[in-house]
C-alpha cells in the first residue's frame, strides 16, 4: 500500500504565539486603534510577537490604519514584524491606499511634497486611428528618483495600458526620450490635464493589469489634483468665441487633410458592410442610369453615418475633436485648433434632415482609402498570377 498524504498543515498565525489575556487585549485594541499611542506604542504594544500579531488583524479595507503601520515599522525592528509590515503595505496598495514609504524601501513611493520637490510633468499624444493615445507622467521625489508612469488610453475602451515605476532620473529621461521617440505629436500639458484624462478614462475602464497598475498613482492625483469639469481647449478659445461661426465642406476638408488627421479613419471591419453594399450597386443591372446609381450609393452612405454615429459615439468625437483642437493649440496652430473646435461643436447638432458634414467626410475619406488599398491588392495579386504563368505582358 502506498503511504498515505499528510495532510497540508495551515501556518500558525502570530496570535496563536501569545496568551489568552493578550488575545482578549488584542482584540479590543483592533477595536479601537485610535488608543495607540504614536510617540510611544510600546505602552499599548508589549512586544514584536503583539506586534505581528496585530499587523495581521488589522482591517486593510481601512485607509485609517496607515499612522498604526507606519508607527510599528518604526519602532519595532525585528525581521518578523517587518516581514509582516510589507504584508500589510502591498494589500493597502492592492486597494489604493496612498503608504509613505521608508529610504531602505525599493517600492513606488505614492506621498509628494510639492514644498519639497521640483513640480510634476506630464506630455501627451496625438490620437491614432483606433481612438488612442499615449501618455507620461513624471513625478519627481525627494530625496532622489522620480515616479514614472506610461500608459495608452482609448477615448472609448478607458485605460488600454499602464505601467507605473519608480527610477533614477537618469533612467526617468530615457523613458521620456523612448516615448518621444515613438512617433506622432507630443505635446507638454498641466498635471491637471492628463490627471483629468485618466480619470475619466479610468470610469470606463474594465479591470485588468492596466486599472491595477494606475490604482497605484491614483491615491495621489486624488488628494493633489483637482479634477477638470470642462475641456482644457475652451480656456484658450472661449466656446462664445466662434459660437457665430458656421462649419463649411471646405473647413471640414481642410481639417482633414492635416497631418495630425490622416489616421482619423472608421475601423475597417465597421467598413466592410458598407463596401459591399456601394459594389453591389455599381455592379446592378437593375440601376441602370449613372444618376440612379449615385443616389442610392448616398442613401447607403447617409444611413451608414446614422449607423455608425449614435448620440454616444458622437459625444466621444467631440471629446477627441476637443482635445485635438488643444493639440493643435498647444502648438501654435489656431486655425486648425478652431477648425477643430468647430467639428466638435457640430457632433452635439444631430438633426435628422440633414447629415453632419464632418462625418459625412469621415466616412468618405475612409471610402476612398479602403477602396484605393483593395484596388492596389486586386492589381498586387494579378501581376503575381501573371508572373505565375509565365505571360509577357507588352
Amino acid at each position: 500500500m502506498g503511504k498515505k498524504k499528510k495532510s497540508k498543515k495551515n501556518k500558525p498565525t502570530a496570535s496563536s504565539f501569545i496568551s489568552a489575556d493578550e488575545r482578549t487585549y488584542l482584540d479590543s485594541l483592533l477595536e479601537g486603534l485610535n488608543r495607540i499611542n504614536l510617540e510611544n506604542p510600546h505602552e499599548q504594544i508589549p512586544g514584536p510577537e503583539f506586534a505581528q500579531a496585530l499587523l495581521e488583524g488589522l482591517p486593510t479595507d481601512d485607509p485609517q490604519i496607515v499612522p498604526v503601520v507606519l508607527t510599528i515599522r518604526e519602532h519595532f525592528e525585528q525581521k518578523n514584524v517587518q516581514k509582516a509590515v510589507k504584508k500589510v503595505v502591498f494589500r493597502l496598495q492592492q486597494r489604493g491606499v496612498s503608504v509613505p514609504e521608508t529610504e531602505a524601501d525599493t517600492s513606488p513611493i505614492l506621498v509628494l511634497r510639492h514644498s519639497e520637490s521640483p513640480e510634476p510633468t506630464a506630455y501627451l499624444g496625438a490620437f491614432d486611428g483606433a481612438g488612442n493615445r499615449g501618455m507620461l507622467i513624471n513625478i519627481p521625489q525627494i530625496p532622489k528618483g522620480v515616479n514614472v508612469s506610461i500608459g495608452v488610453v482609448n477615448s472609448e475602451e478607458g485605460i488600454d495600458q499602464f505601467i507605473y515605476l519608480q527610477y533614477s532620473k537618469k533612467q526617468a529621461k530615457e523613458v521620456q526620450e523612448l516615448f518621444f521617440d515613438q512617433g506622432g505629436q507630443v505635446i507638454e500639458t498641466s498635471m491637471q490635464h492628463a490627471a483629468s484624462i485618466l480619470e475619466k478614462a479610468y470610469l470606463i475602464s474594465k479591470p485588468g493589469e492596466a486599472t491595477e497598475a494606475y490604482l497605484q498613482l491614483r491615491p495621489w492625483i486624488l488628494e493633489h489634483i483637482t479634477i477638470l469639469d470642462h475641456p482644457i481647449i475652451h480656456d484658450f478659445i472661449p466656446p462664445e468665441s466662434i459660437s457665430e461661426e458656421v462649419l463649411t465642406p471646405s473647413m471640414v476638408n481642410k481639417l482633414l487633410e492635416h497631418e495630425f488627421m490622416q489616421a482619423w479613419i472608421v475601423e475597417p471591419e465597421k467598413m466592410a458592410p458598407i463596401l459591399e453594399a456601394i459594389s453591389s450597386v455599381e455592379e446592378s443591372p437593375i440601376l441602370v442610369s449613372e444618376t440612379q446609381k449615385s443616389e442610392r450609393i448616398q442613401e447607403i452612405k447617409d444611413k451608414t453615418v446614422a449607423d455608425l454615429y449614435p448620440d454616444s459615439k458622437r459625444l466621444v468625437l467631440k471629446d477627441n475633436l476637443e482635445e485635438t483642437a488643444y493639440l493643435f493649440y498647444k502648438l501654435g496652430e489656431e486655425e486648425y485648433a478652431r477648425l477643430a473646435l468647430l467639428a466638435a461643436f457640430s457632433m452635439a447638432q444631430n438633426s435628422s434632415l440633414t447629415v453632419n458634414l464632418f462625418l459625412k467626410s469621415l466616412l468618405g475619406r475612409s471610402i476612398d482609402y479602403y477602396t484605393y488599398e483593395m484596388d492596389a491588392l486586386a492589381e498586387s495579386v494579378k501581376e503575381e498570377q501573371d508572373r505565375s504563368s509565365g505571360l509577357i505582358i507588352p
